[in-house]
């Protein structure tokens, strides 16, 4: 379950940071975009790493290398349940909205929801009721619900000559796209950019603005050994918070999430 989980959310945390740039290198980008093509990726390519996008997983791959063939409901699971912060990858986990995510991830609402006289960034936090979960002011998370390439309509209205006079070009095509989006679906949509250019795609998102803190362990447990965070090499610590996304004042039930096992992975 523990590298189930955070495949998921490297998936997750890979999703969002595409928003604002790509990591593969420029002579990887796609030459040409065909109307309407996802441009899922052919066979296994060591410069891509094994992060992959949810429209695309490369699931030749994954049979040849594992003897894995996820059907699209397991897909469409993943999907849902990994969810975003405005500042982390996080997911689902329980049926009455319960958010996993780091604790460094919801260090800012500690700090927030902490009252006078106490610090919990120093104590910790437990709510052991609802009523006792804290609101956290200005967080969301995001659920995706749906990917839809539009590289071809972005492609179309650069007409310019240089990079850039293209860059207005591209800006206004991508907030018209956006804006449209946002009124059709009624959902946050954003227009994310694959490959340096290669890909654009609409990501639509269902946002939850009701967080509240429900576990937040003190500082000296979640940063045990100094390392701020996880990407170096393991660590023996407890960097862990749990949030609770609440919909009408009420905790959400999501339609997916990523359930505990007790008894953790088996071999194969």
């Amino acid at each position: 379950m523990r590298r189930s989980f955070f495949a998921v959310v490297a998936i997750a945390n890979f999703t969002v940071a595409c928003a604002s740039s790509s990591t593969v290198p420029a002579s990887t980008a796609p030459a040409a975009v065909s109307p309407g093509a996802l441009l899922p990726p052919v066979g296994y390519r060591p410069e891509f790493g094994t992060m992959w996008t949810f429209d695309a997983p490369p699931l030749e791959y994954w049979q040849r290398t594992y003897g894995f063939a996820p059907d699209q409901a397991w897909l469409d699971h993943v999907r849902t349940a990994s969810v975003r912060l405005s500042n982390c990858s996080s997911s689902f986990v329980s049926a009455d909205g319960l958010v996993l995510t780091n604790q460094h991830c919801v260090r800012d609402c500690a700090v927030d929801v902490s009252p006078p006289d106490t610090n919990y960034i120093q104590t910790g936090f437990v709510a052991r009721t609802l009523r006792e979960e804290k609101k956290c002011p200005g967080m969301y998370v995001d659920e995706l619900v749906s990917i839809e390439n539009v590289t071809q309509r972005v492609m179309s209205a650069l007409t310019a000559a240089t990079p850039e006079a293209q860059a207005p070009q591209r800006a206004r095509v991508i907030g018209q796209i956006e804006t449209e989006c946002a009124a059709q679906a009624k959902l946050t949509c954003q227009v994310v950019s694959l490959y340096h250019g290669g890909i654009y795609s609409v990501y639509r998102y269902k946002r939850y603005n009701d967080l509240r803190l429900a576990f937040s362990p003190e500082d000296p447990v979640a940063a045990f050994g100094g390392d701020y965070d996880n990407f170096t090499y393991p660590r023996h610590d407890m960097d862990v918070g749990f949030l609770r996304a609440y919909d009408g004042d009420k905790p959400y039930t999501p339609g997916n999430f990523l359930r505990w096992s007790a008894s953790g992975p088996a071999e194969g």
